[in-house]
Protein backbone atom coordinates (compact mmCIF):
# COMPACT_ATOMS: atom_id res chain seq x y z
CA UNK A 1 0.00 0.00 0.00
CA UNK A 2 1.09 3.39 -0.73
CA UNK A 3 2.18 5.69 2.12
CA UNK A 4 -0.61 8.93 2.66
CA UNK A 5 0.65 12.06 2.23
CA UNK A 6 -0.13 15.54 2.09
CA UNK A 7 -0.97 17.33 -0.84
CA UNK A 8 -0.86 21.05 -0.97
CA UNK A 9 -2.20 23.42 -4.10
CA UNK A 10 0.36 24.31 -6.08
CA UNK A 11 -0.23 27.84 -5.44
CA UNK A 12 1.13 27.20 -1.35
CA UNK A 13 3.91 28.14 -1.00
CA UNK A 14 6.59 26.28 0.90
CA UNK A 15 6.82 29.28 3.66
CA UNK A 16 3.02 28.71 3.83
CA UNK A 17 3.51 25.13 4.11
CA UNK A 18 6.20 25.34 6.95
CA UNK A 19 3.48 27.87 8.54
CA UNK A 20 0.93 25.31 8.60
CA UNK A 21 3.08 22.15 9.50
CA UNK A 22 4.43 25.06 12.92
CA UNK A 23 1.26 26.09 13.39
CA UNK A 24 -0.29 22.60 14.00
CA UNK A 25 2.56 20.62 15.23
CA UNK A 26 1.93 22.07 18.89
CA UNK A 27 -2.29 20.80 18.99
CA UNK A 28 -3.42 18.12 20.86
CA UNK A 29 -5.09 15.43 18.94
CA UNK A 30 -7.36 13.11 20.28
CA UNK A 31 -6.47 9.08 19.51
CA UNK A 32 -8.90 8.35 16.76
CA UNK A 33 -9.55 9.53 13.31
CA UNK A 34 -10.63 13.13 12.30
CA UNK A 35 -12.27 13.70 8.90
CA UNK A 36 -10.56 17.37 8.65
CA UNK A 37 -12.52 19.65 5.85
CA UNK A 38 -11.96 23.65 6.45
CA UNK A 39 -10.16 27.07 5.22
CA UNK A 40 -7.65 28.73 7.72
CA UNK A 41 -6.31 32.14 7.72
CA UNK A 42 -2.56 31.99 8.78
CA UNK A 43 -0.38 35.27 9.49
CA UNK A 44 2.99 35.75 11.05
CA UNK A 45 6.63 35.36 10.39
CA UNK A 46 8.79 32.15 10.10
CA UNK A 47 12.55 32.11 9.91
CA UNK A 48 14.60 29.35 8.16
CA UNK A 49 18.14 29.45 9.68
CA UNK A 50 21.51 28.20 7.62
CA UNK A 51 22.46 24.55 7.25
CA UNK A 52 25.40 23.84 9.52
CA UNK A 53 27.90 20.81 9.47
CA UNK A 54 27.40 18.51 12.58
CA UNK A 55 28.86 15.30 14.46
CA UNK A 56 26.00 12.72 13.21
CA UNK A 57 25.84 11.31 17.23
CA UNK A 58 21.83 10.77 16.44
CA UNK A 59 21.97 9.34 12.94
CA UNK A 60 24.34 6.51 13.80
CA UNK A 61 22.76 3.15 13.57
CA UNK A 62 23.17 1.94 16.77
CA UNK A 63 22.53 -1.73 16.82
CA UNK A 64 24.63 -2.10 13.70
CA UNK A 65 27.47 -0.08 15.63
CA UNK A 66 26.86 -2.35 18.83
CA UNK A 67 26.82 -5.73 16.61
CA UNK A 68 29.83 -5.20 15.13
CA UNK A 69 31.69 -3.99 18.46
CA UNK A 70 30.35 -7.16 19.82
CA UNK A 71 31.81 -9.01 16.26
CA UNK A 72 35.09 -7.58 16.77
CA UNK A 73 35.33 -8.05 20.83
CA UNK A 74 36.47 -11.65 20.19
CA UNK A 75 37.08 -13.48 23.65
CA UNK A 76 35.79 -10.10 25.64
CA UNK A 77 32.63 -10.01 23.99
CA UNK A 78 30.70 -11.56 27.58
CA UNK A 79 32.55 -9.02 29.31
CA UNK A 80 31.48 -6.37 26.73
CA UNK A 81 28.16 -7.25 27.04
CA UNK A 82 27.76 -7.40 30.24
CA UNK A 83 29.46 -3.46 30.68
CA UNK A 84 27.15 -2.81 28.17
CA UNK A 85 24.24 -3.46 29.38
CA UNK A 86 24.66 -2.38 33.06
CA UNK A 87 25.98 1.21 31.66
CA UNK A 88 22.72 1.41 29.61
CA UNK A 89 20.97 0.36 32.39
CA UNK A 90 22.68 3.46 34.46
CA UNK A 91 22.35 6.11 31.55
CA UNK A 92 18.07 5.28 31.28
CA UNK A 93 18.19 6.09 35.07
CA UNK A 94 19.82 9.41 34.47
CA UNK A 95 23.31 8.88 35.73
CA UNK A 96 25.86 10.46 33.57
CA UNK A 97 29.40 9.50 33.26
CA UNK A 98 30.72 12.82 34.39
CA UNK A 99 28.75 12.82 37.25
CA UNK A 100 30.75 9.27 38.66
CA UNK A 101 34.15 10.38 38.88
CA UNK A 102 37.14 11.94 37.47
CA UNK A 103 38.53 8.23 35.52
CA UNK A 104 35.24 8.59 33.87
CA UNK A 105 35.38 11.86 33.11
CA UNK A 106 38.28 11.10 31.14
CA UNK A 107 36.38 8.25 29.43
CA UNK A 108 33.66 10.38 27.89
CA UNK A 109 36.14 12.66 26.73
CA UNK A 110 37.53 9.88 24.79
CA UNK A 111 34.36 9.05 23.74
CA UNK A 112 33.84 12.63 22.31
CA UNK A 113 36.83 13.11 20.82
CA UNK A 114 36.21 9.20 18.59
CA UNK A 115 32.72 10.83 18.16
CA UNK A 116 34.82 13.91 16.55
CA UNK A 117 36.72 11.78 14.15
CA UNK A 118 33.21 10.37 12.62
CA UNK A 119 32.40 12.36 8.92
CA UNK A 120 30.31 15.51 9.28
CA UNK A 121 26.92 15.28 8.16
CA UNK A 122 24.62 18.62 7.50
CA UNK A 123 21.95 19.49 9.71
CA UNK A 124 19.13 21.55 7.88
CA UNK A 125 18.79 24.81 9.74
CA UNK A 126 15.76 25.24 12.07
CA UNK A 127 12.81 26.72 11.05
CA UNK A 128 11.63 28.90 14.02
CA UNK A 129 8.42 31.69 14.70
CA UNK A 130 9.39 35.23 14.71
CA UNK A 131 6.81 36.55 17.07
CA UNK A 132 3.43 35.11 17.27
CA UNK A 133 1.96 32.71 14.50
CA UNK A 134 -2.09 33.07 14.42
CA UNK A 135 -4.57 30.62 12.93
CA UNK A 136 -7.97 31.23 12.27
CA UNK A 137 -10.58 29.52 10.95
CA UNK A 138 -12.47 31.01 7.78
CA UNK A 139 -16.13 30.53 7.78
CA UNK A 140 -16.69 29.50 3.80
CA UNK A 141 -19.45 27.14 2.79
CA UNK A 142 -17.22 24.02 2.19
CA UNK A 143 -19.39 21.91 -0.59
CA UNK A 144 -20.06 24.63 -2.74
CA UNK A 145 -16.53 25.21 -3.10
CA UNK A 146 -16.02 22.13 -3.77
CA UNK A 147 -19.06 21.51 -6.27
CA UNK A 148 -17.21 24.85 -8.21
CA UNK A 149 -13.97 22.96 -8.22
CA UNK A 150 -15.23 19.72 -9.68
CA UNK A 151 -17.10 21.63 -12.36
CA UNK A 152 -13.72 23.36 -13.58
CA UNK A 153 -11.73 20.20 -13.54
Amino acid sequence: MAKAKVVFDEAITAAEATAIAKATSSAELPVGDHQVDCFVHIKGCIRKGEDSEMTPTASVPILAALGLAVKRMGFQRDKFLEILKDSMRDAINGEKAADIDEVTAEASAAVKKTLAALPKITRKGSTTLVGDLTVQKVAADVAAIRETVTEGS
